[in-house]
């Protein structure tokens, strides 16, 4: 019974999802560790990521780690997103639940990953893992989740907007302390991907046009905790300085 709920409660709670550390003095009462790097050191190309989020309870690492309603990513100013250049699936989630990712053109896969739930029940029942499948819709990342074991089928959406990804995460019933399922471990792998040649080729994800003279990007993940905690923190991606590419 947990485990059809929280596969029934995970579709919303993937990109993506995507954690942070709190901002400020307070670093030891962080939620959780974030690195995101791009793909490419190349400014104004054609890129993908690879993302890792761990979620801890920062006052006992043995603990259920608290649980995340809202997650942003913002990658580095001058990111952008465009989900016009891959392929795009259309399919509505019952079908994905049925079919798995061959109800979708199989260009519109943009990644994969896995996503570990902590369920704070005892035994081998506590950690849920979930292999990832990303593909691309109009202004959304679909989150296709496979549980280990059984092969069961969640779907979450999160929100593309500009250069960002927003995923608003539902309450996942769960076991003791709060009954809530928390996320426990999140590892991306966007690709890269790209359409059109010469001045016309597009990238899904296309680097900022610069690089600073600090010769990093930084990315920024936002977490906003059901207790009413939010917590930010910045990523560094190396770049190569020297190199500008004209917008427009």
């Amino acid at each position: 019974m947990i485990r059809a709920l929280v596969g029934g409660a995970i579709v919303t709670s993937a990109v993506l999802a995507l954690a942070a550390a709190p901002s400020g003095a307070q670093q030891e009462q962080s939620r959780q560790t974030f690195e995101l790097a791009f793909t490419t050191q190349r400014p104004g190309s054609s890129t993908g990521f690879f993302e890792v989020i761990d979620y801890v309870n920062p006052t006992d690492p043995n603990a259920k780690p608290f649980a995340v309603q809202k997650v942003v990513l913002r990658l580095a100013s001058g990111a952008k997103i465009d989900t016009s250049v891959p392929a795009q699936c259309a399919a509505p989630d019952p079908v994905l639940i049925v079919q798995g990712a061959s109800a979708c053109p199989e260009d519109s896969v943009v990644g994969a990953g896995k996503v570990d739930l902590d369920t704070g029940l005892p035994g081998p029942a506590r950690i849920v893992r979930n292999n990832v499948t990303l593909l691309n819709n109009d202004d959304q990342v679909i989150f296709l989740f496979e549980e280990e074991g059984t092969g069961g089928r969640a779907v979450s959406r999160a929100e593309v907007r500009g250069g960002s990804f927003t995923t608003q995460v539902p309450p996942i019933p769960g076991g003791p302390p709060d009954e809530s399922t928390a996320i426990d471990r999140v590892v991306l792998d966007m690709k890269a991907v790209s359409s059109g040649r010469g001045k016309r080729r597009k990238g899904y994800i296309t680097t900022p046009a610069s690089c600073p003279r600090s010769g990093e990007w930084i990315n920024t993940a936002i977490f906003s905790y059901r207790d009413g905690v939010e917590q930010t923190v910045e990523s560094a991606t190396p770049c190569q300085r020297g190199r500008t590419v004209a917008s427009g």
